[in-house]
């Protein structure tokens, strides 16, 4: 547990924290050397400023009373992977094959995501809200063992890019006036092509190109998981690979 409920990077004087909220944390309390900063109520990200670059010190405090404290320094690590200079552009394909927090081993489900900007990735996740933007840096940090996927025609990947804005939009729009959303699942008794009733993570990639560039990535049987996303990516001649972690690779097909 000691490595796994909180993690970070420093980017400049900007500090983002991730705490993984899978453990029974009530609060969290942000320490500037000996100084509380600030207490804030359970999130999975906290972002903080860091101009006199010290120490900081973050406790989770359990349920139970137990606290867990972390220190981190004004140079804690980066993002691992070949980050420095890659560029992202609308539509990209990131795909993990490891898992937030101690969910599960690296290579047995993993993640994936679209990306909307050079700083955004759209994703399905099981936290609410299901469907949300995120900082690309966020998932790099999460998910350092990952393959970055580009379509060969921007065209393409644009319209895959736009069908994601506008689904989220349409997402959030329904939140806000109380209106029923489609729920996070993995059933099998829904399938790939219905969007309306279940989705998760690598179904709203596929979606994002099916419906948005009309591009329709093959799935072998079940659920198209991120297993599934990274091989037929591999095998399309209408993508290419950008960056690939070396640890990269996935124990089952599901």
């Amino acid at each position: 547990m000691e490595n796994s409920v909180t993690s970070g990077f420093t980017d400049g004087n900007k500090i983002n924290i991730y705490i993984d909220l899978n453990y029974p944390i009530e609060c969290i309390q942000v320490y500037r050397g000996n100084q509380l900063v600030r207490t804030y109520s359970p999130s999975p990200v906290i972002r903080l400023q860091n101009r006199n670059v010290q120490l900081l010190t973050i406790v989770c405090i359990f349920s139970s009373g137990y606290k867990h404290s972390t220190v981190f320094s004004p140079n804690f690590r980066q993002p691992e992977g070949d980050t420095v200079g890659r560029i992202f552009k609308p539509g990209d394909i990131l795909c993990a094959s490891d898992n937030y927090g101690d969910f599960l081993p690296p290579g047995y489900m993993g993640h994936s995501a679209i990306v909307v900007d050079q700083d955004s990735i759209i994703e399905a996740v099981t936290s609410h809200p299901q469907v949300k933007k995120s900082p690309i840096d966020e998932f790099l940090t999460i998910h350092p063992i990952h393959v970055h996927y580009r379509s060969k025609e921007s065209d393409s990947g644009n319209k895959a890019a736009n069908f994601a804005e506008e689904f989220l939009q349409s997402y959030n729009d329904k939140l806000d006036n109380g209106l029923a959303v489609p729920p996070f699942t993995f059933s099998n008794q829904i399938p790939l092509e219905d969007l309306e009733t279940g989705l998760y993570c690598s179904k709203l990639v596929w979606h994002s190109y099916y419906q948005g560039a009309n591009i329709a990535f093959n799935n072998d049987f079940f659920l198209f998981a991120p297993e599934d996303l990274a091989t037929t990516l591999q095998n399309d001649s209408r993508f290419k690979q950008i960056y690939k972690h070396p640890e990269f690779g996935f124990k089952i097909d599901l």
